[in-house]
């Protein structure tokens, strides 16, 4: 949790110091002229509330902004006019929009100001604040984003931290009051997801800053109510992206300090927020990196003090120990792994994920039955992750069922709003298991269960699917980058750098093709930070009837030479037999619905 500090005594403080700072320097938001002051006395200056402070290279942030040089969201550095007319739009990108209109990088010159003394910062942060209040009327906005749910949410927060550190004015009180009005109005607040939460944050800070006690009111009673429908009581957000969960962890934290710095009671459903950690650590790969399920880019997991989520985002230099290889989580989850560090390189260990539960929702994809797998250092078969928030025909692909490691059904249109059943779910000794029922296919009974060998590392994947009349069932297996792979019988190996992966099919034998790239109609790409995608190849298996099965052995390997065979292969209505060798380690495994067998022979 961040440190709180006393509200009312901390903001009195604040402001009564930033009366002498302001006047010092000159900081009124009159129009921009340019820099003009030198750095002062950093002795007195305001510290900044946690949720008003920002992170990074903050001096060389905000003298970017002093020369009219932004860098917003995730797309490349851009010179605006000094004085906008908040109609830019320069990448033609509604998430730059969005967070242009937000005006968080205010917060950068205030923390710059904060740290320096210097009042060019704080001049300029100012300006911008009042200029865009000026330029942007409710009834008569310079865009489409000026009044943006979200942005507006955000852009009371920078207000209400602005009114914490330099004297009220008439345009300030003007623009609080304003914001507090638009995030009160029931038909303005969207009720659900993280906007939402963000919209009652405002409120509350406006309300208390303020001193509107039915502001406070709504707010925390909208807060109340969102922690309790967004975050399950395995502390799993409902927003279905690993990227969410994170940022949904954060944003419930800020709540809770600032319904307690308001002076409100904070319920006991909040200790839903302390489990999240969890579900994040379970999320994290080997490699240390966030699993793409969902909205999410591939970056370097949070190290949350004192929970699974530190012990594996460092690697297990810290944190506490897991004594579980796998786990469920009923909001649609399983997570598994060979170990945590024991035997082997802890970036080394192989882990594989599936999806399940409810449809595609928020920032969710259309990814029940969706299998993701990673081992010895690199991502095998990858996740879908965020490409952008704009429509677009890479938005519906990454967002579409073509582009997750599943079974598609040509001619019938997938529901993405259908739940896909666990059916069940075994851990032995020796396996890792779980069946799930994916109904997205009106017409279609389609069955998957995963294997997961504890000694061998391998997975067994049985796809049983049926139709009503002939379909063309595509079993898709999305590579890596640069993972080079090769086509020999039912053999699907790759040579690239790092971990490779074995893909054996063993009932009977589905056409195997490889697609890289394709533009029409999109396939065999796969994006790992906003708005940039990777040609990669995604291997194609298909069948053509009323039947089809697909009994798929993914071996994750070290190396291209690591000898892999799978042979003795029996197959029922229900289950099957096969022995499969991976390396040096020789095993039968015998599945039968839901009980299974593994017996080492080596």
């Amino acid at each position: 949790m961040a440190v709180r500090l006393g509200g009312s005594l901390a903001r009195a403080t604040a402001v009564a110091i930033a009366w002498l700072l302001v006047a010092a320097v000159g900081s009124s938001g009159a129009a921009w002229t340019g820099p003009t002051d030198s750095p002062r006395s950093t002795a007195w200056l305001p510290v900044l509330r946690p949720d008003c402070d920002v992170s990074g290279n903050v001096i060389a942030t905000a003298d970017q902004l002093l020369n009219n040089r932004y860098t917003i969201g995730q797309q490349r550095t851009v010179r605006l006019p000094a004085d906008p007319t908040w109609r830019e739009d320069p990448f033609h990108d509604d998430n730059w929009l969005f967070n242009y209109h937000s005006l968080r990088f205010v917060l950068t010159l205030e923390a710059a100001w904060a740290r320096t003394g210097d009042g060019r910062y704080l001049d300029r942060g100012l300006f911008l604040l009042r200029d865009w209040l000026h330029d942007n009327p409710r009834r008569a906005p310079r865009s489409p984003f000026s009044w943006n749910d979200h942005a507006t949410a955000l852009r009371a927060m920078v207000l209400a931290c602005t009114a914490e550190i330099v004297p009220m004015s008439t345009w300030l009180h003007s623009g609080l009051l304003l914001h507090g009005w638009v995030l009160a109005d029931p038909h303005f607040y969207v009720w659900h997801g993280n906007h939402a939460l963000n919209q009652a944050i405002a409120l509350l800070d406006i309300g208390c800053f303020l001193g509107r006690p039915g502001w406070t009111a709504l707010a925390s009673a909208r807060i109340e109510t969102l922690v309790t429908e967004s975050i399950d009581s395995q502390g799993v957000s409902n927003e279905q992206a690993i990227s969410y969960d994170l940022y949904d962890y954060e944003r419930f934290q800020i709540a809770e300090d600032r319904l307690l710095d308001c002076g409100r009671r904070v319920s006991a459903e909040f200790a839903r927020v302390d489990r999240m950690p969890d579900f994040l650590g379970w999320a994290t790969l080997p490699n240390g990196e966030y699993e793409l399920i969902g909205d999410t880019r591939a970056v370097h997991a949070a190290d949350i003090p004192g929970t699974l989520a530190e012990y594996a985002a460092t690697g297990g230099s810290s944190g506490p120990k897991p004594t579980r290889m796998f786990a469920t989580f009923a909001a649609g989850y399983a997570f598994g792994r060979s170990g945590w560090g024991e035997t082997r390189p802890f970036a080394d260990e192989t882990a594989f994920t599936v999806r399940y539960g409810r449809g595609r929702a928020y920032h969710g994809h259309p990814d029940g039955g969706s299998l993701t797998v990673y081992g010895y250092g690199s991502r095998l078969i990858v996740g879908t992750g965020t490409y952008s928030y704009n429509p677009g025909p890479y938005r519906a692909y990454f967002i579409g069922r073509s582009a997750q490691n599943v079974v598609t059904v040509g001619g019938v249109p997938y529901r993405a709003s259908v739940t896909t059943r666990l059916l069940f779910r075994r851990e032995t000794l020796d396996a890792l298991g779980l069946g799930v029922q994916v109904r997205g296919y009106p017409g279609v009974r389609d069955i998957r269960s995963v294997v997961f060998s504890r000694r061998g590392g391998y997975l067994l994947v049985d796809d049983r699917l049926s139709a009503a009349g002939s379909r063309t069932f595509s079993q898709l297996w999305h590579l890596g980058p640069g993972s080079r792979p090769t086509v020999v019988a039912r053999t699907v190996r790759t040579h690239g750098p790092g971990g490779e992966v074995a893909i054996i099919q063993l009932a009977d034998r589905p056409s195997i093709s490889i697609v890289t790239g394709r533009t029409h109609p999109i396939q065999g790409w796969r994006t790992f930070q906003y708005n940039q995608r990777v040609a990669s190849p995604t291997v194609v298996s298909r069948r053509t009837g009323r039947v089809a099965r697909f009994l798929t052995l993914i071996v994750p390997v070290p190396d291209a030479t690591t000898p892999v065979h799978a042979g003795s292969v029996r197959r029922w209505a229900n289950g099957y037999s096969v022995v499969v060798t991976a390396g040096t380690v020789t095993e039968r495994v015998v599945v039968d619905g839901s009980s299974i067998t593994i017996t080492p022979l080596t």
